[in-house]
């Protein structure tokens, strides 16, 4: 497959950049929910979530976001893409790093934490080729791919902190009935945006 130049968000949207959206009323609050609301959510948990990543956002709250500031949602393809891409060539590696998974590299299920870290938290160890944090682990980011051609559920790439290690290889690809609805918010789903 060939791909047209894009730009991918070196990191997942945090707390602090979805609030500026909120607060143009760019971003519905149907569309999210905050921790007075689900004591598992990012939005408005307190000073110290304000450089975690944006949780408990559907994947509508994650379009208006990433049309608001002039871009869109990436494809799958795209997101692999820049998971495992040096600007030379595709390294086909499990993970973002490499092929080894550890603790020390992505915050998934048996990094213990049991909830988000600030972005960034596993660089550069975690980083991919192209500098990108967070591609595995954290949280599972929403794409603008439908699972299928007979899906109404989009492509969710990455794995989050619950996961274990085969949701944050590079090309794992979740089932239809292992998927999100698009209107969902939950605490392991965030996004990243492309141009």
């Amino acid at each position: 497959m060939t791909l047209a130049a894009f730009k991918l968000g070196k990191t997942p949207v945090t707390v602090t950049e979805f609030k500026k959206c909120v607060a143009a009323s760019a971003c519905r609050s149907s569309n999210y929910t905050s921790y007075s609301q689900d004591d598992t959510c990012n939005y408005d948990r307190g000073k110290h979530w304000k450089t975690h990543p944006m949780t408990c956002v559907s994947w509508y709250g994650a379009k208006e976001y990433c049309e608001w500031i002039g871009g869109r949602l990436p494809t799958e393809e795209e997101w692999e893409y820049a998971a495992t891409h040096n600007g030379t060539e595709h390294l086909d590696t499990k993970y973002p790093w490499g092929d080894e998974l550890t603790p020390e590299k992505a915050n998934y299920y048996f990094s213990h934490i049991s909830d988000t870290t600030a972005v960034g938290h596993y660089s550069p160890a975690g980083d991919s080729p192209l500098g990108l944090v967070d591609m595995s682990g954290n949280v599972a980011e929403w794409t603008s791919s439908k699972l299928s051609s007979e899906s109404d559920k989009y492509v969710n790439k990455g794995g989050g902190y619950a996961s274990g290690k085969t949701q944050l290889e590079v090309s794992y690809r979740p089932s239809d009935l292992g998927s999100p609805a698009p209107e969902d918010q939950l605490y392991y789903q965030g996004f990243r945006c492309a141009k």
